[in-house]
């Protein structure tokens, strides 16, 4: 009788200390640890609720230290996932867009934004490219690649559809993201995409240092043209010895600059596009810091530009100069489409 009564008091002391543990566990857990415990129930609302909750202890700080702001990244990026799983898109889309203020390279804000997007939409095509090249290739689940292929049916359609100059802000998404898209952190690394054949290149935050002419598919590796999407800051300059951030000349493959920031050398223009069948498309990109001329156009030459800003400028925005040679040619083959967000 007194060994079942010691046995018994065990128990309940196991017992006691068991739902002790986990009241003080729970007590004593993170709203981001409580949120996902809510995420992993199904309760998309109180997993909401306690992002939240972990959000504001960041709110209003004058300054975040490295590790704040990627916890404050993480929290966004998990409402946002909430937010989908309850249907508001608008807030998913606003949460995974400050996420990406303080982490341009966070492929799950962007895969989450792409989901809370319209599909032909503008921003949806530059946020699920920027999710592909991002996620590593073993780990992209089904979701990722049906969403990408979606986006990338959706606005090849617009794209055939709208009129100029509004179809230029529509990513041209390539048709087989896994051999044609990639990401780089160095010109090199761009170049080095570009000459296997690579029709999208997605650009890591930070300055690159360009060979002035873009590089060239090897014979038969690509399509004649290619894509680099920025994100976050992304800076391309010329090297000391370099003209232009950016120069097409004749018989180069046609180039679709997306979220760039192009800085001139102070002797010429920041970019140029010159020679037959030379095209440069700038879709939402800034050029700073010039003394001749943002953008020059000349010879054959065409520029399309959707929602640029030019900034820091002693000399004009935008120069298109038909040479003395090529005076019969049709004007549409010296073309510059604008769509300017700000000329300073």
């Amino acid at each position: 009788m007194l060994l079942q009564c010691s046995c018994l008091s065990q128990f309940f002391a196991e017992a006691v200390l068991i739902l002790f543990g986990r009241r003080y566990a729970a007590f004593m857990a993170t709203p981001r640890d409580r949120g996902n415990q809510h995420f992993s129930a199904g309760e998309y609302a109180e997993a909401a609720q306690c992002y939240t909750e972990g959000l504001e202890q960041t709110r209003g700080l004058p300054c975040m230290s490295t590790d704040q702001a990627a916890q404050r990244s993480t929290l966004l990026a998990n409402r946002a996932a909430c937010y989908l799983k309850l249907g508001q898109l608008a807030k998913a889309a606003a949460d995974c867009r400050e996420c990406l203020k303080h982490d341009p390279c966070h492929a799950k804000a962007h895969f989450r934004l792409a989901k809370a997007l319209p599909p032909d939409d503008v921003a949806a095509g530059t946020a699920i490219a920027a999710a592909y090249a991002l996620w590593d290739a073993a780990a992209r689940t089904s979701d990722i690649i049906e969403t990408y292929e979606a986006i990338q049916h959706a606005t090849a359609t617009a794209r055939s559809r709208k009129a100029a100059p509004h179809a230029v802000a529509l990513l041209d998404l390539p048709t087989d993201p896994s051999r044609k898209v990639a990401t780089a952190s160095s010109w090199t690394e761009v170049s080095d995409a570009i000459k296997r054949g690579v029709e999208l290149v997605v650009l890591k935050p930070g300055t690159y240092t360009t060979t002035t002419v873009p590089p060239v598919p090897r014979y038969g590796s690509g399509t004649g043209s290619y894509t680099l999407l920025g994100l976050g800051d992304v800076l391309l300059k010329p090297s000391f010895m370099g003209s232009h951030a950016i120069w097409l000349p004749e018989r180069t493959p046609r180039v679709t600059l997306v979220n760039m920031r192009l800085e001139g050398n102070g002797r010429c223009a920041a970019a140029c596009a010159s020679g037959s069948g030379a095209q440069l498309t700038m879709v939402h990109c800034r050029v700073e810091d010039y003394s001749e001329v943002g953008l020059l156009v000349t010879d054959e030459a065409s520029a399309r530009l959707y929602g640029c800003t030019f900034t820091r400028t002693t000399g004009q925005a935008v120069e298109v100069r038909r040479q003395r040679r090529h005076r019969r040619c049709c004007g549409e083959a010296h073309r510059a489409w604008l769509s300017l967000a700000r000329y300073a």
